[in-house]
């Protein structure tokens, strides 16, 4: 029996949010096994031109997902029925996958994963939105040769940027509340007051800002604190089109110095004395 949408959070069994997260990576369709023995549907994943097998579920799997429009059938003459994921599908496995501390339907709208950030009294974990910062879209982005836009040392750099750029509270508040957020990482413990914390992060985002030019500390501020991509920073300020990834990348350098997270080079034993092949050290300092 089909059922609608609307319905499909009471009804969605076990083996059908299964099935939706095999299906969920790019590239992935079910394909209709007529030889199999029952017939079923079997998930695979296009990577380089080659089918690699994922899952297999039954036809009463499927046709419960593409009756409440999770699934989509599609017919081609050569390679028989496939079942592709529709949007639907993926809000529905996003509000299924919800961590507690979400709501499901925020979570619909959302990339989350849980991070480790640093903070005066040590670490904290939170939940952090992919889809928000494009700090970290960014860091998850690849290049051409593989490697990620900005490097950990940059991103760790404008995250730090970023976290004292909201404590000092000199941006509105156009984003989410971390307030619950603060409370389970233990932000709560902290002797300083709201007011010496803030007064804290302002120090040291204007040490940071001091060193940056200024078209850099206007691309930091509007990609962290009123979370713009580049290209909308690019059209706003007509800049010619990776001119702000450009700009990013400098002073994300500048930062990564600023704030010492660069590996120290080695250090060796300062030299002492030159000496001749003969030379003795004396036993006492000379009179």
């Amino acid at each position: 029996m089909a059922f609608s949408t609307r319905d499909l959070p009471a009804k969605l069994s076990q083996h059908m949010q299964r099935m939706l997260a095999e299906m969920a990576p790019e590239g992935a369709f079910a394909r209709w096994d007529a030889l199999a023995d029952p017939p079923l549907w079997r998930v695979v994943e296009q990577r380089q031109g080659i089918s690699l097998a994922r899952a297999a579920f039954s036809r009463q799997v499927g046709d419960d997902l593409v009756s409440a429009g999770c699934l989509q059938l599609q017919r081609a003459r050569k390679a028989g029925p496939r079942l592709v994921i529709t949007a639907a599908g993926r809000a529905r496995l996003a509000r299924a996958l919800a961590p507690p501390q979400i709501e499901p339907f925020q979570a619909q709208h959302a990339l989350l994963h849980e991070a480790t950030i640093a903070h005066d009294h040590g670490t904290g974990h939170v939940m952090v939105n992919s889809a928000e910062s494009p700090m970290l879209w960014l860091h998850h982005r690849q290049d051409a040769s593989g490697q990620p836009l900005i490097s950990a040392l940059e991103f760790a750099a404008g995250e730090r940027f970023r976290a004292d750029l909201t404590y000092a509270g000199t941006l509105p508040q156009i984003t989410a509340n971390w307030s619950s957020v603060a409370r389970q990482a233990g932000f709560d413990a902290a002797p300083q007051t709201f007011t010496e914390a803030r007064l804290a992060a302002r120090q040291r985002l204007a040490r940071a800002i001091g060193e940056l030019d200024a078209d850099m500390t206007g691309v930091m501020i509007d990609i962290c604190g009123f979370l713009k991509g580049l290209g909308r920073i690019e059209q706003e300020r007509g800049w010619p089109r990776r001119s702000a990834r450009h700009v990013l990348k400098a002073a994300l350098q500048r930062l990564v110095d600023h704030y010492g997270l660069a590996p120290k080079p080695a250090r060796h034993a300062p030299l002492r004395h030159w000496g001749a092949d003969d030379y003795r050290p004396l036993l006492r300092p000379p009179h």
